[in-house]
């Protein structure tokens, strides 16, 4: 599970930022920035360096 919610996020990360890149208008970022599970924001720590280590 640990795996699927670490591709989850990277996934959602890649989409949000071609959504940014794509629209950038401030509502389209603000909506992105909006974390959808309120429980995960513990984890959000963990998954930025996760991916700071994977880049």
């Amino acid at each position: 599970m640990k795996c699927l919610s670490v591709l989850d996020a990277a996934r959602v990360r890649a989409a949000c930022f071609d959504y940014r890149t794509s629209s950038a208008s401030p509502s389209s970022a603000r909506v992105c920035l909006v974390p959808r599970h309120p429980a995960s924001r513990r984890r959000r720590r963990r998954f930025s360096i996760v991916h700071a280590s994977v880049k």
